[in-house]
């Protein structure tokens, strides 16, 4: 009994490390894809309250309807209109038991006329991800944690 035990500790323990490598390669992919864009600003624990000019919990709770369970990273550019966000948040789906993590493209705009004419562009060029307007932002929610393939895959709005 206590050899099975045993294994069954060391296996989950095993889960555990490898778990945390990954996330720590992560995290270094993403510093050093950010480290290389100038204006790009990595925040890995994220906190809201620390950043004041995006409203992040309107905006989820304007694309899914409820507030988030929370939050891991961020990563803030520099835009010609303001600071385009990708913020990791977790919640449960409608329709589902577990919770899942997402990811939140947030890009604001000057005035109404050119956010309506940005959400009509990504309408058009991504009807599956289904963009919402909530105020003066543009959002996408976005399957999954931040990697730099999910970066580089919407950058070219």
């Amino acid at each position: 009994m206590i050899p099975r035990l045993l294994l069954l500790i060391l296996f989950v323990v095993a889960l555990l490390v490898v778990a945390a490598l990954w996330e720590k390669c992560r995290e270094r992919s993403l510093r050093r894809w950010a480290g290389r864009r100038p204006g790009a600003n990595l925040h890995w624990g994220f906190v809201p309250e620390e950043h004041p000019g995006l409203p992040v919990g309107e905006l989820i709770h304007g694309i899914i309807g409820q507030p988030p369970m929370g939050y891991a990273s961020a990563l803030q550019l520099a835009g010609p209109t303001g600071d385009l966000w990708f913020v990791e948040y977790r919640t449960t789906p409608p329709g589902r038991k577990s919770d899942r993590w997402f990811t939140l493209l947030a890009l604001p705009c000057a005035d109404e006329t050119s956010a309506q004419e940005c959400l009509t562009h990504l309408q058009t060029s991504r009807p599956a991800q289904l963009p919402r307007l909530v105020g003066n932002w543009v959002c996408l929610r976005l399957e999954g944690l931040m990697s730099v393939r999910l970066l580089e895959s919407h950058l070219g709005i």
